[in-house]
Order: structure tokens, then sequence, then C-alpha cells
């Protein structure tokens, strides 16, 4: 079972961005972790990692709980391993490929007819 449907239009690239969760393993490295910090980080990099490839296959919708699933991960590691900002920009990152661009670009246009109206209203008064 391949990790990316094959109608992506990002290619192989999201491969190449896993290239940056190697800042979560600076800190237990260079710190020479015992066991059971590298267990918990193995144990988060796989979470991770499914949460990761589970947003290409989803529907933008669910991707949003595996987006907030990232976030609360990376949050939740922080006093742990400060490296783990690394998921929430993992997180940030992502949000971009499960919003629908014409539902933003059509909220600009209502937001900027009522911005609009209200400073032409101010205006005459």
């Amino acid at each position: 079972m391949p990790l990316l449907p094959n109608n992506r239009e990002h290619g192989w690239a999201p491969y190449v961005w896993l290239v940056f969760l190697s800042f979560f393993f600076f800190q237990p490295i260079l710190n020479h972790a015992g066991l059971t910090e590298w267990l918990i980080t193995i144990a988060a990099t796989l979470v991770f990692g499914a949460m990761y490839f589970a947003i290409f296959w989803t529907p933008p919708r669910a991707a949003y709980g595996l987006l907030a699933g990232m976030a609360a991960l990376g949050i939740g590691l922080a006093r742990f391993n400060q490296g783990s900002c690394v998921f929430i920009i993992f997180c940030a990152s992502g949000a971009h490929t499960i919003v629908d661009h014409r539902e933003i670009h059509a909220g600009w246009k209502v937001g900027g007819k009522i911005s609009g109206k209200s400073q032409a209203r101010n205006c005459r008064h």
C-alpha cells in the first residue's frame, strides 16, 4: 500500500518535507537520552507519521482533526523535547493543503464588500 495517493499534485515532495522531522531527534541524540526518552520519541514519530500520511488520504473536513492532533503532539511534548515544535510547523504547513482556496477567495470578496460598505457608510456621516 502506497503512503501517498497517486492523484496528489505534490508528487514525491511530501517525502522530502520529512527531512525536517530530524529536528525532533536532535535533543535525544545530543542529551544521550535513556531508553524511556527514546521510546517516547519513536512512539511520537510513528503517531506523527500516521497522521501526516493520513492527511493526504482523508477528505478536507476530516483532515482538520489530524492537524489538531499534530499540534497537540507538538504542544504536549514541548516540555520533554524542544524539537517537538516541528509537529506544529508541519501542522501549519499542512493546513494549506486541505483548505479550498475558492472558499477563501470568496470569503475575501464578501469581507471586502462588507468592509467597503461599512467605510462608505462612515464617510457619509
